[in-house]
């Protein structure tokens, strides 16, 4: 178990760490616990690829058409991976891979796809680039294999460069899990009367199943605000009270 001030690359690692402390100031647990996501995706409720917009983050479930490995203009010892998408209403979407190792094996015709990314444009047509991915249902010589859905809903939080939203989820649920317990300003019989602990509202904010979950924690750590703010307000009034004054009649 780990402080709330435990420096990050104990914990998820120095690469993450670097990352997360150089575009986003966060150095220890608690700096990355309260880096909450700003919105969330439904990947039970994919878009449509025919309503995608340019520059927001979506949630896609598609089947692969064509995988292809594209050598690299000015590298040609390099190639891309480049994976064209259908849906089911016909809508198309285009994935790119710059680096195509750990990804040809998965993503191959047939196979039935769930991606999360930003949505790009590439000569006209809509792209996604090194999107996080779960494969639904393989083909080939893994047909009729299934893999597990991602559980509960996607949080997408503020950029951080060389990471994905889900790639910060998961150092936050590391660290969550490394956490001894998170500091409270609620006494313990009020944070019972809550029916969340300060440590399990933080791990609904990153890791909800549902949007109940998000509102349940969002209120748990509205009332902790305020609780703090009134204790303050208590703590100054009695400060004032307890000041000696002379009588003016």
């Amino acid at each position: 178990m780990v402080t709330w001030d435990a420096r990050l690359p104990s914990v998820i690692g120095e690469r993450e760490a670097k990352r997360l402390e150089k575009e986003r100031g966060l150095r220890t647990v608690g700096d990355l616990v309260q880096f909450v996501p700003t919105r969330y995706l439904d990947p039970e409720r994919p878009a449509a690829m025919a309503d995608l917009t340019v520059g927001e983050s979506s949630v896609v479930v598609g089947t692969v058409v064509s995988a292809q490995q594209v050598p690299m203009r000015n590298q040609p010892r390099r190639k891309r991976l480049v994976v064209q998408t259908r849906d089911d209403a016909g809508g198309r979407l285009t994935v790119v891979f710059f680096t195509a190792f750990g990804h040809t094996t998965r993503l191959v015709p047939g196979a039935r796809v769930m991606f999360i990314g930003t949505v790009g444009e590439y000569r006209g047509a809509l792209q996604m680039t090194h999107p996080d991915y779960v494969v639904l249902e393989s083909a080939g010589e893994e047909a009729g294999a299934f893999a597990e859905p991602a559980e509960g809903l996607i949080g997408l939080y503020k950029e951080v460069k060389q990471l994905t939203s889900v790639q910060v989820g998961q150092a936050a649920a590391m660290a969550l899990h490394a956490l001894d317990e998170a500091p409270d300003v609620l006494p313990p019989s009020v944070a019972a009367a809550q029916g969340l602990t300060a440590t399990e509202a933080w791990t609904l904010l990153h890791r909800p199943a549902d949007w109940s979950d998000v509102q349940r924690a969002r209120a748990r750590l509205r009332f902790s605000e305020a609780f703090e703010l009134q204790v303050v307000l208590a703590r100054l009034r009695a400060r004032h009270e307890a000041d000696p004054a002379t009588p003016r009649p």
